[in-house]
């Protein structure tokens, strides 16, 4: 196992890679998206901005008024050049979500609907409208051109139903499918690409109690993924969707389960017993899926359930970071700034590849994009920032003169922080 307890656990720093690239004195950005050399921000203020900023130099290239009235809301962009703003507030009267070119900022298209923004924007978008009915809220979701706003299928979940959606991280090519599942058990699958009902039968969602359907919102036999920030409004507390697999948990024989079921045709394929229901977490951990149970891990085999490997001492993994798990020995010290002791973790064995020692992860694992840490010197209060190499190792990157706040997104060339000097500031990592 190798150790990383400081900038020396990289490889020597000959020359600085992290430049400077400008500072940027704005109100605060409320939310930003790295894509290429551009950055595309909702920037808070008396009148709320879409702005983009060109990353090579920190200029402004183009800022119109927020599409969506909304300053919560989200940004995404839709390769190759479709900014997606959307918003999820249910009281807005008014367009929930927008399209607008990346090149030139103008508006494509608007619509009242919600976007289901777990799914990653591609060349199309998952919208929904939700209606409320005597038998429960019903849901018709549509996808539709990500450029045009052309619908392109429709499907009507019924009401009272719940739809699970598949959360991959950026990048990730496994959102296939969602699931829309009654009361009762009867299931539903849908090809996301088509919009084709390919599967219809019954599933086992055990008996509840009545007392704890109501407190199901509580205490879930599944927890979303808390790196993600999945919807659990979206995602029913005891379901999830996870690569190609749904899964159910539910009591069977006074005892909590975990039932993996192949998601085109809805087949159970394999159920084990849970020992910790209400602090599970289920990760996609490389090809294998990782349940966490309190501090003990176990890595299934997707296909038959079958335990590959065991770890105690791990709160859950937080995201892959390259082909390694990242997880903290503390979950709930972690949650929203993934404070350490941190670990990579081999995702086929279960081996400590790499103890972080100082090393925090500093941006969201994604597919898409490097994964960033940094590291604070206490002797010199400076700040590290470092780049996951292969091995694995930290690979530093140079140091800064002010603490990021948490806040970083990155492309394959730039770094953009928010820091605790209520700035923003770009540095270019990569010629």
């Amino acid at each position: 196992m190798a150790c990383a307890f400081g900038v020396v656990a990289g490889d020597p720093l000959a020359t600085p890679r992290l430049r400077l690239v400008a500072t940027l004195d704005t109100p605060p950005m409320l939310s930003e998206r790295v894509s290429g050399d551009m950055m595309f921000s909702i920037v808070s203020g008396r009148s709320s901005t879409l702005t983009a900023y060109g990353l090579s130099d920190g200029s402004v290239r183009w800022s119109i008024p927020l599409p969506v009235a909304d300053s919560a809301a989200s940004v995404d962009v839709a390769p190759p050049a479709t900014v997606l703003v959307s918003s999820l507030d249910p009281s807005l009267k008014s367009d929930r979500t927008a399209a607008v070119d990346a090149a030139t900022g103008r508006v494509l298209w608007r619509s009242r609907s919600y976007r289901a923004s777990q799914i990653n924007a591609g060349h199309a978008a998952l919208l929904f409208d939700s209606n409320l009915t005597d038998a429960g809220v019903s849901r018709r979701y549509r996808e539709v051109d990500a450029r045009t706003g052309r619908e392109l299928w429709g499907y009507q979940v019924p009401a009272g139903w719940t739809t699970v959606l598949p959360d991959e991280p950026v990048g990730a090519d496994t959102e296939r499918h969602l699931v829309a599942v009654s009361p009762t058990g009867a299931a539903r699958s849908v090809e996301l690409a088509t919009g084709r009902e390919v599967a219809a039968t019954d599933i086992d969602l055990g008996v509840p109690d009545p007392a704890d359907t109501e407190a199901a919102g509580a205490e879930a036999l599944v927890v979303p993924n808390v790196a993600r920030q999945e919807a659990a409004a979206t995602a029913g507390p005891s379901l999830m969707v996870r690569d190609d697999l749904l899964l159910v948990g539910h009591d069977e024989a006074g005892q909590s389960v975990l039932t993996g079921y192949r998601i085109d045709r809805l087949s159970p394929l394999w159920t084990v017993t849970l020992t910790s229901a209400s602090t599970l977490r289920v990760d996609g951990c490389g090809s294998l899926l990782c349940l966490a149970e309190g501090g003990d891990v176990r890595a299934l085999r997707p296909d038959t359930g079958a335990m590959v490997w065991t770890g105690t001492g791990v709160a859950g993994a937080l995201g892959l970071a390259g082909r390694w798990l990242y997880t903290v020995s503390d979950l709930a010290a972690a949650y929203g700034h993934w404070a350490g002791p941190a670990r990579l973790i081999d995702t086929g064995t279960g081996r400590t590849d790499l103890d972080l020692g100082s090393w925090r992860l500093l941006n969201q694992p994604d597919h898409a994009g490097p994964t960033l840490f940094e590291l604070v010197d206490p002797e010199s209060g400076q700040v590290w920032l470092g780049e996951l190499g292969a091995g694995p190792h930290v690979q530093p990157l140079g140091a800064v003169t002010d603490l990021p706040s948490g806040s970083c997104d990155a492309g394959t060339e730039y770094i953009v922080c928010e820091t605790s000097g209520d700035q923003v500031q770009i540095w270019r990592y990569r010629a």
